[in-house]
């Protein structure tokens, strides 16, 4: 009697340990699953149907991610001129007069942000080097430059319109694979590069303002945008080798799974 309960005592354990062995491995197979379920999640629709499909859609919005990344402000904007010209800005860079440039207190060096004028309606595109203003309300400091584009050598009230990388460039295979668009009056957008035919890329921010002009010009009625890549800046390090690109939307270039989001 006391052979045969042991006996039991070891089948019942042995039973246990391989239900336990098997729901372990059940386990590590279904994690990868569970978390493109949660990041698929976190960017709905869009990101689940270009990443479970090849297929094409002649809607912009139907590749845009742009809403996780969108940084949004309001209010007063002062600018800065000669006093401050030739001199060294908080990101390192040589602070031009002339050039399409602004200081913010928070926003990323090297991250573009669209400045619209409240009382004309009136939008530039500049990239953050420097930080500041220190004044209460004011919530950008522009170069003049910046400020005339805008007819905005005062203290005008402005919309503030940008995309700022987060956590949500984690769950991206390769962070090339989106583009950030930038435009001077349509919605700002983050698209696979799939679907983006670039004409140019420069180093140069001002080359590329005048590329996108020129591009926007000779493609009428066609989303022309100022591209760069979604990568990631730290606020208070400067990065010098940006690309910046001028393309546009054209959804018949053809797609890859491994071009969307597969992660």
């Amino acid at each position: 009697m006391f052979n045969n309960l042991s006996l039991l005592v070891i089948l019942k354990n042995t039973w246990i340990k391989s239900l336990l062995f098997i729901l372990g491995i059940i386990a590590v197979i279904s994690a990868p699953l569970l978390l493109v379920n949660a990041d698929s999640d976190k960017f709905g629709s869009n990101f689940r149907k270009l990443n479970e499909t090849n297929v094409k859609s002649d809607n912009i919005e139907d590749y845009d991610i742009a809403h996780y990344f969108k940084f949004d402000q309001s209010g007063q904007a002062s600018w800065y001129g000669k006093r401050f010209h030739n001199r060294k800005t908080a990101s390192g860079e040589i602070y031009n007069m002339n050039e399409l440039t602004a200081a913010h207190k928070t926003v990323p060096f090297g991250t573009i942000l669209r400045v619209t004028n409240d009382e004309n309606n009136i939008s530039v595109l500049i990239r953050i080097n420097d930080r500041g203003p220190f004044v209460k309300n004011r919530v950008i400091d522009l170069s003049f430059a910046a400020a005339t584009e805008i007819d905005g050598v005062g203290i005008p009230d402005v919309k503030i319109e940008g995309m700022i990388p987060d956590e949500f460039l984690d769950i991206l295979n390769n962070d090339d694979t989106y583009f950030f668009g930038y435009s001077f009056d349509r919605p700002l957008i983050c698209i696979p590069s799939s679907v983006v035919r670039i004409f140019e890329s420069t180093s140069s921010f001002n080359e590329a303002l005048n590329l996108y002009s020129l591009y926007m010009a000779e493609n009428p009625g066609k989303l022309v945008y100022l591209f760069t890549r979604t990568v990631k800046y730290n606020s208070n390090i400067f990065k010098t080798q940006d690309l910046y690109f001028v393309g546009m939307f054209d959804p018949t270039m053809e797609i890859t799974p491994k071009d969307l989001v597969q992660k």
